[in-house]
This record gives structure tokens, C-alpha cells and sequence, in this order.
């Protein structure tokens, strides 16, 4: 299960800080680890916290991101940022609801018994889409015959006088 790391940093030396952020990436590219946002800017939606400087980090696991901070490659600079900086960091263990595109294509097997794009084995359309559809189009579930043409001029004078009685039918 994935882990992110949010690292909010208050930058006190910033030219001094350079050389951390330059020697800090490969240390972390070397843990399976990589930058979601980077010092971008931040908005405060609720509550109190003003961070300076945010981070995200993504690694594969939880453990190895306790790999990757106890590790002697980042052990090496991390007195740097300690120096220069002031900063909370925290890892929160992270997943998705929805997985992967590949879960999702192998439920989708186990669920229907072939590859979810199959047209013979097709899951059941959502209650609320197939509502949604009708009352969107009211010729849908209608037969052809019944429907409403889009087009008045284009059904003969026959077919347009035993239409009259249906409900959508403008007079």
C-alpha cells in the first residue's frame, strides 16, 4: 500500500537550502520514492495552519519510507535541512477505493466471467443510469413507430395523424 509524506518546511537560509534540495531527489528516487508537489502554491481552505513550503512525497510502502529516512544516503544530508530549515513531517499510509486500472480489469473478470469489454457478458446497467436515460429521452424502451420524429416533415401525413394521442405529441 502505497505511503505520502507531507513535509511542511520554513526556509531560514535559503541559499544554503540549495544544496539540499539538489543532493535530497536521488535519495529518495532510490527508495522507490517520488515527488507528487514540490513548493507549490497553497491556499488555505480551513482552519489555522499557514504552511510555509509544502511537500508530498510518494513511496511504495510505509516501511520504506523509514528505509529511506533512516538510510545512510539521506542520513548523509539531512543535518542540512535541520540547519537551514525548521520543518513537520508526517506519512500517512495511502490507497484508493477504486485500485488500479489492472484490479479494477481483473474484479471485472472474476465479476462477469470474461474481460469486462466483452459484449456478451456485459454488467447490468446502474438502476440510476438506465433512469436517467429515460427521463432525458422520452423515446427510449418506446417502439420505433411510437417514437417522436425529430424531423415533422420527413413522416407521412398517415403516420402523423395516429400520433396525435401520445402524450409528447404538440398539437
Amino acid at each position: 500500500m502505497p505511503a505520502y509524506v507531507i513535509v511542511d518546511i520554513d526556509v531560514k537560509d535559503p541559499a544554503a537550502y540549495e544544496e539540499y534540495r539538489r543532493l535530497a531527489p536521488p535519495t529518495i528516487t532510490a527508495y522507490g520514492g517520488r515527488y507528487l508537489a514540490r513548493a507549490g502554491r497553497t491556499e488555505v481552505l480551513e482552519g489555522q495552519w499557514v504552511p510555509k513550503r509544502l511537500v508530498v512525497l510518494e513511496f511504495p510502502s510505509t516501511e520504506r519510507t523509514r528505509e529511506w529516512l533512516d538510510s545512510p544516503e539521506y542520513g548523509a544530508i539531512k543535518h542540512l535541512r535541520h540547519k537551514y530549515a525548521t520543518s513537520n513531517m508526517v506519512v500517512i499510509e495511502g490507497g484508493s477505493l477504486a485500485g488500479t486500472p489492472d484490479e479494477v480489469r481483473v474484479t471485472a473478470r472474476r465479476s462477469f466471467g470474461r474481460d469486462h469489454r466483452s459484449r456478451r457478458h456485459r454488467p447490468p446497467c446502474r438502476p440510476s443510469a438506465a433512469i436517467s436515460a429515460l427521463l432525458l429521452d422520452p423515446g427510449v424502451g418506446v417502439p420505433r413507430s411510437h417514437r417522436r420524429p425529430t424531423n415533422p416533415q420527413r413522416i407521412s401525413s398517415r403516420r402523423r395523424d395516429a400520433r396525435r394521442h401520445l402524450p409528447w405529441h404538440s398539437a
